[in-house]
């Protein structure tokens, strides 16, 4: 495929849109359970060795001529980004497979913009055991109570959105 034509464009338009769209509204709301950090956490790895038996069987000539440090680099490169395609294959699970909907009612504290998070509040969540960050809600207040309103499924839990009680 030529890279000046317009199925190229119309490719790569709706491959940009589809990542800005899993960064910024999938990640944020959806919330693993033990059991997928588990899952993710040992797939990771499982799959960076196989992409890299993959390599090494395929150009195993250029991958000896690279020096240690560079094939070191390969392997870090490579755990990391396979980290980072489970975290989002396993965010889309989520949201596909999440259906019992639900909604309950906590305190909530106000969390500030990071330089690498967003703004939000933190609330406990009972069926995942542990505080977690929602983002984009307009918490003027800096604590008070919350209604959660949250899409329950097998691997996590996905919330929808927060109303102020």
């Amino acid at each position: 495929m030529k890279r000046n034509s317009y199925t190229y464009l119309i490719g790569l338009v709706l491959f940009v849109a589809l990542i800005v769209a899993l960064v910024f509204i999938v990640w944020p709301s959806a919330h693993f359970k033990p059991v997928t950090e588990k899952i993710c956490l040992i797939s990771s790895p499982l799959l960076a060795i196989a992409w890299l038996l993959h390599q090494w069987r395929t150009r195993r000539s250029e991958l000896l001529r690279k020096k240690p440090l560079e094939r070191m680099k390969l392997v870090l490169a490579a755990l990391i980004a396979s980290g980072l395609v489970m975290s989002a294959l396993l965010s889309v699970v989520i949201l596909l497979t999440s259906r019992t909907f639900s909604s309950y009612a906590t305190t909530y504290e106000y969390a500030t913009r990071g330089h690498r998070s967003c703004k939000g509040i933190y609330v406990f969540d009972t069926e995942l055991h542990k505080d977690i960050k929602i983002c984009g809600t307009n918490g003027a207040d800096r604590q008070g109570w919350v209604r959660v309103e949250k899409l329950s499924g097998p691997l996590g839990i996905f919330v929808i959105g927060t109303v102020p009680i």
